[in-house]
């Protein structure tokens, strides 16, 4: 597994999001000036977590972004695979292996069957770890 920048940014815009989630929508200019993120990241992240319904955005003087659910109901697998819905694939140098059903009988079939199940644990790990469980963690 690989977390580009890009969702490690959409990761730190929700956490933000998620700590005012009861107040107003927040400007990308203002996560910018407070998170040190270029704002034209910040926009590649909202039409990303906007097209996958994690944020809602309003247009006007009191625009901005909210998130569109509450925060324990967002986990990081949502964000991440909202920015990168590539970041959890296992690149096999067997074409048409499906490594569940095969045995792992030489080297590069069970470093394969290695790396599937960290991705699986990982995975697993980040589909638990919510938006409200990571703000309770940093308190």
């Amino acid at each position: 597994m690989r977390v580009s920048t890009l969702a490690e940014y959409g990761l730190i815009c929700s956490l933000y999001l998620a700590e005012r989630y009861s107040s107003k929508s927040v400007g990308a200019d203002e996560i910018a000036n407070r998170e040190g993120i270029p704002i034209q990241c910040i926009y590649q992240v909202f039409y990303r977590l906007r097209k996958a319904s994690v944020v809602s955005s309003a247009r006007g003087p009191n625009g901005g972004y909210k998130l569109a659910k509450q925060p324990s109901e967002i986990s990081f697998k949502d964000i991440i695979l909202a920015i990168d819905k590539k970041a959890f694939d296992v690149t096999c140098g067997f074409p048409n292996l499906e490594i569940e059903t095969q045995r792992c009988d030489d080297s590069l079939r069970r470093r394969m069957c290695v790396s599937k199940s960290l991705n699986l644990t990982i995975i697993e790990s980040l589909s638990q770890k919510s938006l409200e469980s990571a703000l309770n963690t940093l308190r």
